[in-house]
């Protein structure tokens, strides 16, 4: 019969294999960062698709898989993680070059953030794909990277339907009691901008009926 230290011996390199795994995918991500131009440029690409899906108001099948595309050359200067505690196990070898105490405090933050995120996400109709962190090129000796959580939308949504789950998603941090970061409030403004413009597009659309309806009766 196996002892109980045997099943903890088992659960423990079942965890150092984990962790091996997960320093391992942040030394590859390290050695590929992906330079700045090359980010600006994948931004531009994706923020086309956006407008190209807000302006026709539905998910086109081509602009989804060139965000496909897009989303997998991004991973690969990424250290990706599958879950929460391969999440955790990435953001202590990304930050283990600061004291312990202090990578406590950013990793425990940078989790609950993110997570929030992928609980309202899923919450809302949202397909998570996992976390990872994006190490970008810096021409100072400072390592620049960038934690952030996939959760896909769903391909039937329309673009009210898209801006307002995605609203949700995005204030989440804050109703879990953490902050939003400088993207999030970023993108609150897009969402409330273009769910104001929808807003005053069906308000006029409306109008416009009402006054055929009203000439064709005279």
């Amino acid at each position: 019969m196996p002892s109980e230290s045997t099943g903890n011996n088992d659960s423990s390199s079942i965890v150092e294999q984990m962790r091996k795994e997960m320093r391992s995918r942040v030394k590859q991500a390290r050695n590929n960062p992906i330079t700045r131009d090359r980010l600006q440029q994948l931004e531009e690409q994706f923020n086309k698709l956006y407008k190209n899906f807000i302006g026709r108001g539905v998910q086109d099948q081509g602009d989804i898989e060139e965000d496909i595309k897009l989303v997998t050359e991004l991973k690969e200067h990424c250290a990706v993680a599958d879950n929460l505690v391969e999440f955790r196990m990435v953001l202590e070898e990304v930050f283990s070059n600061i004291s312990e105490q202090y990578r406590k405090k950013v990793v425990e933050d940078i989790l609950s953030h993110e997570n929030a995120h992928v609980n309202s996400g899923e919450a809302s109709g949202h397909k998570f794909d996992g976390y990872a962190v994006l190490f970008i090129q810096s021409q100072f000796s400072i390592e620049t990277t960038q934690p952030f959580c996939v959760i896909d939308p769903d391909p039937s949504w329309g673009a009210r339907e898209f801006l307002e789950r995605h609203l949700y998603v995005t204030i989440a941090p804050a109703t879990y009691g953490n902050r939003l970061s400088f993207g999030d409030e970023r993108n609150l403004s897009v969402y409330l901008a273009e769910l104001k413009e929808l807003d005053e597009k069906e308000q006029r659309a409306k109008q416009i009926i009402t006054f055929k309806n009203q000439s064709s009766e005279k």
